[in-house]
């Protein structure tokens, strides 16, 4: 099995909505983590869903417009 380098990628969010369009360019399909800040602190949010568009792009969606950062690995 061939190792690749890691690759990481930050999407920021900084206007809220239900759904962000995430294009990562890493051409496979990456663990995704949402981010937000309240009161000074960040908070890991949870997605109601996670979908892969691509190798490059996927897409979160959460119940209630959110704003903030998804790390992409």
């Amino acid at each position: 099995m061939e190792r690749r380098p890691v690759t990481i990628y930050t999407h920021e969010q900084a206007t809220p909505a239900t759904t962000w369009t995430i294009v990562h360019a890493i051409g496979t399909y990456p663990i995704v983590d949402a981010y937000t800040t309240e009161g000074g602190q960040v908070q890991k949010i949870i997605p109601s869903s996670v979908t892969y568009v691509d190798p490059n792009t996927c897409t979160i969606t959460f119940t209630t417009p959110r704003s903030g950062f998804a790390t992409v690995v």
